[in-house]
């Protein structure tokens, strides 16, 4: 009797099955991660449009002091105002004052993750160091 199988054997099967499982278990969490960088990516965007009013703020003024986004009568024009909680999109609120930019992210998407970016005066120019809680969580780069 010379039969022929057809088909896969339940080892086989299982197998794959537990092949993908494996599979499921790293990309989900890579997934997760990957989706919420991409998001917090807003956050960073939205604080360049700060960034370059302090610059300019810098620039003319050769100080830091009046580089805020309060609205106030001595604030420099050009940095655009603060963002109060709750924010728009996935950020929470975006504050500038004397420099430093402070944006928070959303509170459940992002965990109110926070990005600063403080300014330090070096030969004549300003370079920007990055602080916040989005370091810890990797969803920012330093």
């Amino acid at each position: 009797m010379n039969t022929k199988a057809n088909g896969f054997t339940l080892i086989e099967l299982m197998i794959v099955i537990a092949i993908i499982g494996i599979l499921a278990a790293v990309a989900v969490p890579q997934y997760t991660d990957y989706t919420k960088r991409s998001k917090y990516t807003e956050v960073v965007m939205k604080t360049s449009e700060a960034k370059t009013g302090v610059l300019l703020c810098y620039q003319e003024t050769q100080s830091l002091d009046s580089c805020s986004g309060d609205n106030a009568a001595t604030s420099y024009a050009g940095i655009p105002d603060n963002i109060a909680s709750p924010g728009i999109g996935m950020v929470d609120s975006m504050q500038t004052v004397n420099g430093t930019i402070t944006a928070k992210g959303h509170l459940t998407e992002l965990n109110g993750a926070t990005y600063i970016l403080t300014p330090a005066e070096v030969a004549g120019r300003l370079r920007w160091g990055i602080s916040g809680s989005c370091l810890a969580e990797a969803l920012c780069r330093d």
